[in-house]
């Protein structure tokens, strides 16, 4: 999120108004380009330019037009041009396909000071049906009467709430597996000595998206232990 630390508002030199000052823009999408003081925008991209990192923030625009301003890491405007837009937003419009356009405003805004302050901000986001919260933790390889096993322990949790397990279990499986299934997942497991394991997720059930290339799972296994 970003917070904006003062007023603002882009003028145009074609507007004048009383005693030579200049009115605010009208026309889009400059006339999106204003803000009160503790006002909080959504800050929804990253963007990197020849001159350095900024981030998206997206100030309220019209229903066809989207305007963004463009914003260091320390709350300062881009000097030059420092808004984005995207027009022709039409119902069933793909967002990411319709081109960002830049603009340099004529009379700029102050980019020497700070005009807004940013922060994290968590929230849930529910996954829908199906969704299901939940730990796997390798707790070690031990011997049994049955051979060697590795032992997990699984809790599950409420969708909203991961402060308490709804519900736990011990999983075993002998250490001549090479994969394993918990739930939907599929993971490829190596035995690491009796404390550790090397471990990739090889299947999870999650949809494909349209369009991706689905490839076959490759054999290596990452270096770095699980837990």
């Amino acid at each position: 999120k970003a917070t904006a630390l003062r007023d603002f508002g882009q003028v145009c030199k074609s507007r004048l108004i009383h005693r030579g000052r200049l009115e605010l823009c009208q026309d889009a999408p400059l006339s999106s380009v204003r803000g009160a003081m503790g006002s909080v925008f959504d800050v929804v991209a990253g963007a990197t330019f020849p001159d350095g990192q900024y981030f998206a923030v997206a100030v309220p625009s019209d229903a066809s037009t989207q305007v963004y301003l463009l914003v260091d890491p320390s709350g300062r405007l881009r000097k030059g041009g420092y808004v984005a837009w995207r027009d022709q937003l039409n119902p069933g419009t793909t967002l990411g396909r319709v081109p960002v356009v830049e603009l340099a405003p004529d009379v700029a805004l102050d980019s020497q000071a700070p005009l807004f302050s940013f922060e994290t901000v968590e929230k849930f986001v529910h996954m829908g049906p199906g969704y299901l919260s939940f730990d796997l933790v390798f707790t070690g390889t031990r011997e049994t009467a049955r051979g060697e096993h590795m032992t997990f322990d699984y809790r599950e949790y409420m969708r909203d709430s991961t402060d308490a397990p709804t519900f736990e279990s011990t999983l075993e499986f002998p250490t001549t597996e090479p994969t394993i299934e918990v739930g939907k997942l599929r993971i490829a497991v190596e035995p690491d000595g009796y404390d550790g394991l090397r471990f990739r997720v090889v299947a999870d059930a999650q949809p494909i998206p349209a369009g991706a290339v689905q490839t076959a799972p490759e054999p290596a296994l990452p270096a770095a232990p699980a837990r």
